[in-house]
């Protein structure tokens, strides 16, 4: 009798086996066994500089199934559960469909990371409806569609099949079972595809008004229209731009004590403050990625809402939504205005740090130390005057928000 195994088959890490394939026609190939085989991977919003989209492909070989897909993990490594990734299926070991149109046969089903995905069960997300997969090739489309990096891990457990079982058992009565199940697979796939080939006809209509990236047509598509996208990227970069400041303002204070640095160790002291440094210019680095998908969503909304005036045949209804649009458009100008002047901030003050840092770090001993006074009060002048900055920015995005869920 077969038994399946419980063990891990095998592992693909790219941080360990290298970057998967960005190429949907040649997928990276890896190998599976029976048993748990995880996939691991990073990924970041491919129409942002530096973005990218993952494609791996497998075969399970005769008298082999898959019984589960898992989303074991899917994170922000800068901090916080990530739930914008996307993973996608083809029954195939290439995937025709196209993620920048969203049209084409091939996309059997996806899943978007969020809570209620990890942890459990999506082979029926992502087949429309199936148990299990038998022999055959497949292949998966992994994609932030927001603005962070996702570290994400998929989990496909390979099992013994039941009609390899049954050609212990039952000899050629499994040859039977195999090709019904193979036509279900087929009948199946053709509706799934069907429905997708339907959403990408909407998606594709989205794109045409002005979507600007897979991710916005995609949110859209499912239900979350760019008014209250442009909010939800407003909302994340005002939260953004808070934990920038408070971090800002730690680095400073890491300075300071190193400056009053009175015994101990120097380089534990050094550390604990390039450790800062190192956090702020991540969350500088995830500010200025959040306004560019603040900007990008603006434009895709007043783009579309300018050609949607031209469909009113009412004239007063046009103009009072042309007003709307305007004083949108204008208070959309206030708030990026005062998020681009943080911003512009940030640079400067990273750089300083960043010099001090490095001077440290081949003059580690009191005479070096000492000599951080003398740039010490420059530098808090800045970083006020960013606080400042980012905390006038914080305000506009609050009204914005305000003003647009009113």
């Amino acid at each position: 009798m077969l038994v399946a195994s419980t063990a891990a088959a095998s592992v693909y890490n790219e941080s360990i086996d290298g970057d998967l394939s960005g190429d949907r026609f040649n997928p990276t190939m890896i190998s599976v066994d029976n048993g748990l085989n995880t996939v691991t991977m990073q990924v970041v919003d491919s129409a942002l500089p530096g973005g990218d989209r993952d494609y791996f492909t497998f075969s399970i070989g005769a008298g082999q199934s898959i019984d589960s897909i898992v989303v074991t993990d899917a994170f922000n490594p800068a901090g916080g559960f990530d739930s914008t990734a996307f993973v996608g299926l083809a029954f195939d070991n290439i995937f025709d469909f196209d993620p920048d149109t969203f049209v084409g046969p091939g996309l059997e089903g996806f899943v978007l990371t969020d809570m209620s995905v990890v942890g459990t069960e999506s082979i029926g997300a992502l087949t429309g409806g199936l148990t299990s997969l038998g022999a055959g090739d497949y292949s998966f489309w992994v994609q932030q569609t927001g603005e962070d990096i996702t570290e994400l891990s998929l989990a496909i457990n390979v099992v013994p099949s039941p009609s390899a079982m049954g050609v212990l058992a039952l000899g050629g009565l499994a040859s039977m079972a195999s090709v019904f199940l193979s036509m279900e697979r087929i009948m199946l796939s053709k509706r799934v595809v069907l429905t997708g080939m339907v959403l990408g006809a909407l998606v594709v209509g989205s794109a045409m008004t002005g979507c600007a990236s897979t991710g916005i047509a995609v949110r859209e598509t499912l239900g979350t229209p760019k008014r209250e996208q442009l909010v939800d990227r407003v909302d994340e970069t005002r939260d953004a731009q808070e934990n920038a400041k408070e971090q800002f303002a730690t680095t400073l204070d890491e300075l300071k004590s190193l400056t009053n640095f009175d015994g101990g160790e120097l380089e534990d002291a050094y550390s604990r403050l390039k450790k800062q440094y190192e956090r702020a210019e991540s969350r500088a680095d995830k500010v200025s990625s959040k306004i560019k998908s603040v900007e990008r969503v603006g434009d895709a909304l007043f783009e579309e809402w300018e050609e949607e005036l031209e469909e009113y045949s009412t004239e007063s209804l046009r103009s009072a939504s042309e007003q709307q649009l305007d004083e949108t458009r204008r208070a959309f100008n206030s708030v990026l205005r005062a998020m681009k002047t943080a911003e512009s901030k940030m640079g400067p003050v990273l750089a300083a740090f960043g010099d001090q840092v490095l001077f440290l770090k081949h003059n580690l001993n009191a005479r070096a130390i000492a000599s951080l006074d003398d740039t010490l009060v420059e530098l808090e002048e800045e970083i006020a005057q960013l606080i400042a900055d980012m905390e006038a920015s914080i305000d506009e995005a609050n009204s914005f928000i305000d003003e647009m869920g009113s």
